[in-house]
């Protein structure tokens, strides 16, 4: 997020065990407003993003699903950065198994508050900066907490915002609670540029 160019090369990432690491290699330079991807899976990673150039990686440990640090060190050992992320509330709930990423509002915002974080698009936005998704579904009207004189129970109203009709038998809809689900029935279709109504009661 600087002016010059700095040169990662030989710097370390790693998870919250310090022996847990990667190093990267020769050349991994980040020139000025630019990003370097650290992936996991390199082949993989390319299998998605088939176009995203400015990617090492192959390490042979996993990010723990449930929280966990990720800390780089520069060539001399120091601690460059350090933050820890966690699944628990607070921390935005999308990127939870829904195939959203984790996106941070701007550079300079803390990466150890979960308020600086907020649900990216599905795929992310990797080796470029955010922009927004995309979403061929989404939430465009929600109730909740109706007055006494017009309780209409709790609602959400979804738009298909494309040209197609889209299937959503079987998919299911949560809040916070992972364990409260309900299951679209079979044959549940939302036409094109069009809106349903799921309601509580």
């Amino acid at each position: 997020a600087g002016t010059d160019a700095i040169d990662i090369s030989y710097w370390k990432i790693t998870d919250r065990y310090e022996g847990n690491a990667y190093i990267l290699p020769a050349g991994s330079v980040i020139e000025s407003d630019e990003y370097l991807v650290i992936a996991k899976d390199s082949i993989a990673f390319s299998n998605v993003h088939p176009d995203i150039t400015n990617v090492v990686g192959g390490y042979d440990f996993e990010w723990d699903n449930s929280g966990d640090d990720i800390r780089l060190f520069d060539i001399a050992g120091n601690e460059i950065i350090h933050m820890a992320y966690a699944d628990s509330l607070g921390w935005p709930q999308g990127a939870d198994g829904t195939g959203r990423t984790l996106e941070l509002i701007n550079p300079t915002a803390d990466m150890n508050n979960p308020g600086s974080w907020f649900d990216g698009c599905i795929a992310g936005s990797p080796g470029e900066a955010y922009s927004p998704c995309n979403d061929a579904l989404v939430f465009s009207e929600i109730n909740y907490n109706s007055s006494a004189a017009m309780n209409a129970g709790d609602w959400v109203e979804i738009l298909n915002t494309t040209a197609d009709d889209m299937d959503i038998s079987g998919w299911k809809f949560l809040d916070g609670e992972d364990s409260l689900i309900y299951t679209f029935e079979s044959g549940t279709t939302i036409p094109a540029n069009d809106r349903l109504v799921l309601s509580g009661d």
